[in-house]
Parts: C-alpha cells; sequence; structure tokens
C-alpha cells in the first residue's frame, strides 16, 4: 500500500516482509530516495504471532526487520504508529480527537475573540480538523456523542445561552433558524457510511475481495444503523438538515422559527455579522432569534403555582409580549419600526427613487398612512414596511398590506403628487417578524425588484433582532406601569 512517500508493507513471515524491504530499499536507492529507519527514524513494525497451544494471536515487541544495518523499532500492543494521519496498532485504527478537541475549544475561550469569531473558526478550522480520522479510524456512536456534547457546552458558554436552548437550535442550518454547528454523532457516521458503500463498488479485486469478509459487513451494517434518528434515515446533507430543521421546528422555542427558510439567504449573519458589531450585540441578536432571553414565563417551566404575570401590565411575560405588545416598551416599538422606515428611504433615495415617508392620504374609509412611497420612471412603489409575532403567517401579512393601500385613493393621491397621471402603482407589503425571519415575497421585492442588495436584507434583519433586544433591555430596566384597573382587567 503506498500514498506519496507513506508505504506499508504486508507480509505472511518475517522472512518474506525482510525480503520485500530490501527489495523496496534497492528500488528506492535507484532514484536517490532512502527508507528512515533506526531509533530516530520515522518507519515502525509490527509482528503478529500465533500462538496455537493457547489460541491467541501474540503481539511480538522483538525488532526483526534492518534496513542498511539499521534496526527498525517495533510496536507492542500498548503501541501505536501514525499512518496517513491515523493511529494504528495491534487493535486496529483509533482516533484520538477527543484531547485535541478540548485543547482547541479551551483556547478558544481563552483567545480575545468576539463570540462571532469563536463560533467561525469552530465551524470551518476546528471541527473539520476531526474528519479525517473520526471517518477512517474506529470510533463508536457514544464517543461521537461525548464529542457533540463538549461542542454544545462550548458553543452555549460563548454566546451565554441557557442550558435548556433546544440541542437542534446548535446544530440547524442557519437558513432553518440555527446556528450551522455540524453534529459529528451524525455527520460522521454519513461519511463512515459513503465511504464503504464506495468500497462495495470498487474496480480493485483485493478491495472488492476486503468488502465480503464478515468485518466489513458488521461495520457497514452498524454505520448504516446509526444515520437512523428518529426513525428518519440522515444519509445525505439534505436529509440531516431536513431532520434538524424538524427537530427545531417542534420544540416551544423554535417553533417560531418556522417562517425562516422563506428567506434563508438572508439569515447569513450568522456565520458573517452585516453589519459588524460587538460582541454583547451578536450575543443579544442570537438570543432574541432563539427566544432564549430570560422572562417569567419561560423561568415557570416545570414550575407550577409560579405568577407569571407581567409587573407593566398583567398579561402573561413572554418574549413575544415583552416586544410586540407591552406598553412599557412601546416607545421602543415605534423605534424598530422608523429606524427600518429610515433604511429604506436611504436606500431609495441612493437608487435614484423620490421618496415621500408617512404621506397622510384621505380615502372614502378614512386616512391612510403608508411608510413610504417612492418613485422612480413610470412606477411608483408603496411600502408599509411591519414587524408581526413569530407565530403570525407572513404571506397572509403581505396579503392584507397589499389589500389596505390598492385602492383608487392612493393610486389618485399619488399621480396628483408626482404629477404624473401614467404611473403604474404598486403596493407592496415588507413584513418580517421579531425573529428575524422575512416574508419570501419582501425579500424576492428588494432583492429582484428593487435590486437593494442581498447585504441591505441582511442590515434589516440584523437591525430588528439588534432593537429587540434594546427593547428586552429596556423592559427590564425601566418601572413604568399600567393603572392598577388596567392590569387588573388584563389579568382576567
Amino acid at each position: 500500500l503506498a500514498f506519496a512517500d507513506d508505504l506499508a508493507l504486508v507480509s505472511r513471515t518475517p522472512r518474506g516482509l525482510q525480503s520485500n524491504l530490501n527489495r523496496l530499499s534497492e528500488s528506492l536507492r535507484l532514484s536517490g530516495l532512502i527508507v528512515s529507519a533506526g531509533t530516530g527514524g520515522k518507519s515502525a513494525s509490527m509482528r503478529i504471532d500465533i500462538d496455537g497451544r493457547a489460541k491467541k494471536h501474540i503481539v511480538n515487541p522483538s525488532a526483526y526487520l534492518s534496513v542498511d544495518g539499521e534496526n527498525v523499532p517495533a510496536i507492542s500492543i500498548t503501541k501505536t504508529y501514525k499512518y496517513l494521519g491515523i493511529q494504528v496498532g495491534a487493535h486496529g485504527t483509533r482516533a484520538e480527537v477527543k484531547e485535541k478537541l478540548v485543547a482547541g475549544l479551551a483556547n478558544l475561550t481563552r483567545a480575545p475573540l468576539k463570540p462571532f469569531q469563536r463560533l467561525h473558526i469552530l465551524r470551518v478550522q476546528l471541527m473539520p480538523s476531526l474528519t479525517h480520522q473520526l471517518v477512517l479510524a474506529g470510533v463508536t456512536k457514544g464517543y461521537l456523542k461525548d464529542l457533540d456534547r463538549l461542542v454544545r457546552a462550548a458553543s452555549r458558554s460563548w454566546l451565554k445561552l441557557p442550558h435548556d436552548t433546544p440541542n437542534a437550535f446548535l446544530h440547524a442550518n442557519y437558513k432553518d433558524g440555527g446556528l450551522s454547528i455540524d453534529s459529528l454523532s451524525l455527520t460522521i457516521p454519513f461519511l463512515k457510511g459513503k465511504r464503504f458503500g464506495k468500497l462495495t463498488v470498487s474496480s480493485d479485486d483485493t478491495v472488492l475481495a476486503a468488502t465480503e469478509t464478515n468485518s466489513f459487513k458488521r461495520m457497514h451494517k452498524k454505520w448504516r444503523e446509526a444515520q437512523v434518528k428518529e426513525g428518519a434515515l440522515m444519509n445525505s446533507k439534505a436529509a440531516i438538515r431536513r431532520g434538524f430543521a424538524a427537530q427545531l421546528h417542534g420544540t416551544l422555542d423554535g417553533a417560531g422559527l418556522r417562517s425562516m427558510p422563506q428567506s434563508g439567504h438572508i439569515q447569513r449573519w450568522i456565520t458573517d455579522p452585516c453589519p459588524p458589531c460587538n460582541g454583547r450585540n451578536f450575543t443579544g441578536r442570537v438570543k432574541v432569534r432563539a427566544n432564549a432571553l430570560l422572562t417569567k414565563t419561560r423561568a415557570s417551566r416545570g414550575r407550577n403555582g409560579v405568577d407569571v404575570r407581567c409587573d407593566c401590565c398583567g398579561r402573561p411575560e413572554s418574549l413575544g409580549h415583552i416586544l410586540q405588545v407591552c406598553a412599557r416598551c412601546h416607545g421602543k416599538r415605534v423605534a424598530r419600526h422608523d429606524k427600518i422606515v429610515q433604511k429604506m428611504r436611504e436606500r431609495a433615495s441612493k437608487a435614484g427613487f423620490e421618496v415621500r415617508v408617512e404621506p397622510r392620504i384621505r380615502g372614502e374609509s378614512g386616512t391612510l398612512v403608508p411608510d413610504i412611497v417612492m418613485v422612480k420612471g413610470r412606477k411608483a412603489y408603496v411600502l408599509d414596511p411591519t414587524i408581526v409575532a413569530d407565530n403570525a403567517d407572513l404571506d397572509d401579512q403581505v396579503n392584507a398590506k397589499q389589500t389596505k393601500y390598492s385602492v383608487g385613493s392612493v393610486r389618485k393621491w399619488i399621480r396628483s403628487e408626482f404629477k404624473n397621471q401614467d404611473l403604474e402603482v404598486v403596493a407592496k407589503g415588507l413584513v418580517l417578524n421579531w425573529r428575524g425571519a422575512m416574508a419570501a415575497e419582501s425579500y424576492a421585492l428588494l432583492t429582484q425588484e428593487l435590486k437593494f442588495g442581498l447585504s441591505f436584507c441582511r442590515m434589516l434583519v440584523s437591525i430588528v433582532l439588534e432593537e429587540s433586544f434594546y427593547m428586552y433591555t429596556h423592559f427590564m430596566q425601566s418601572t413604568f406601569r399600567c393603572s392598577q384597573a388596567t392590569r387588573a382587567r388584563n389579568a382576567r
């Protein structure tokens, strides 16, 4: 067996192996190469003898090979030799990555890095560096689960997430609402199964003969069975992604993330924050997205008879209540909405649109106040950004906005205001929820029709999450309360 300058020789007898080694050494010498032997060399040998009386295989630690007068060191039953990055010994191959992972996580924790920088290094450098050994060497399913626990514990500590944050939130794809941290207990069985499957269709007769052995069949079966999780077969990257998405969206905290796939690409701020932010704001964004901020309803889980009423208005205190309903945060909610409108106005002006902000338009059913009216060429857009609850249907919200502003009074006012009776007026809803999901139609409008770009959409999502985190902080620090009568009425 040969790969570049790493060679492995196998023989049935010590004499036969010495003969093979001599022939190899002579051939290498013709090319100006030598075998690295001796105590300071890079070569090693392993001899397995058979004790017929005791019916045992014995690893003989005595050196029995030599090259140009130098002995090739022999390894004992407890020793291993590193061949192509894998520790090989009498017991077969062995993955030794746990110490490497623990040391790597400790280094990332000690280093003066921001949380998203730690996550980035974990995803693209530390975890991929383990794959080679884990796929090619012998491991157990329990060993892989232990590695996953170490990764999750470190990730939670970096992001200051509570211990009951769903595991699926860490492992799910960022497009589905997760953090895109690979789960070794699923990806490694998939890669091992894929490797074993390729061996069974090899064009090499020797490899095909090896696949017919009982040991190969046992290993192949073991890793096929390891790809089954909760009755679903995780035999591809797409299947693993679907499995974690379903698991995440089936949890209490993850149910509000079901709309994420509608605009999955703009969730890339998880792996590449845009705009750049400090560590506190990044962890705040992640906590809002995960519904992981401390509230009375969250703290009451598993505890009966706990008062979960908001001390401001008397309704149950959840993160959705704080960000969308509570009177204490009314001003902050308006500021969050106005910041989205401001960014839209600035981007539209930069793109050459003529913009009007919050015009008051009298109609038959009352006064309408769309947030943005923008005109370019012969087309006018009526946009009304809104941030809705995480359980709202985003498509329904878009349709409601379109219906509201697709009326004659709005078209008449716009054509009069911009002095162009030929304007085509289009009403659109720009809908996001407080978890950072954007309606598919709104995403298509911004990226395809208006050409505002993907980075602009990512910025809007980041603003929603960051302003929501500020709103939560304001709620916890403020002492404003509604009247006693209002609190009593809301508590009923």
